[in-house]
């Protein structure tokens, strides 16, 4: 009388459709923490491309000191400290937010400039800045260099 055949295939693919989502559910529980911490750790990598910060002055005063301004341009991000990075025969030299051969230099807000004196203590060739942000987790990303200019 009752067609069994047509209703086992009926609940068959219901059956199919439920373990289908089940598995997929169940997977994604593995993977959600996974793809969460993954994205965690890229905190700050906006904020490195939207901070703008450049030399744009390095003159050689007397010896081996050098009149210096650096200048930050629109951008939004969190900066913490401000590196000067003076290139040299021998090698790089740093100096940051802080260091008492960099009086006043601070952490730049937006559109903020610092112009200043530095004694590298040797004979520099160049100069680039880098800024190291927080990104809002406590840790603080050291952005890359700005392009480098040539003191004179």
């Amino acid at each position: 009388m009752f067609n069994k055949k047509g209703l086992s295939d009926i609940v068959t693919n219901v059956l199919i459709i439920l373990l289908v989502l089940v598995a997929v559910t169940i997977i994604w529980f593995f993977l959600q923490p996974t793809i969460r911490g993954g994205a965690g750790q890229l905190g700050g990598v906006n904020e490195c491309i939207t901070v703008q910060l450049e030399a744009v002055r390095c003159e050689l005063n007397t010896g081996t000191t050098y009149d210096v301004e650096v200048i930050r341009r629109p951008g939004e991000g969190n900066v913490q400290n401000v590196t000067l990075i003076f290139g040299t025969t021998s090698g790089n030299i740093l100096f940051g937010v802080g260091s008492p051969a960099v009086s006043g230099l601070t952490a730049l807000d937006e559109l903020e400039s610092w112009t200043g004196t530095v004694d590298v203590g040797a004979a520099a060739t160049e100069i680039s800045v880098a800024a190291s942000i927080d990104p809002g987790n406590g840790v603080l990303r050291v952005c890359p260099a700005s392009t480098p200019i040539t003191c004179g």
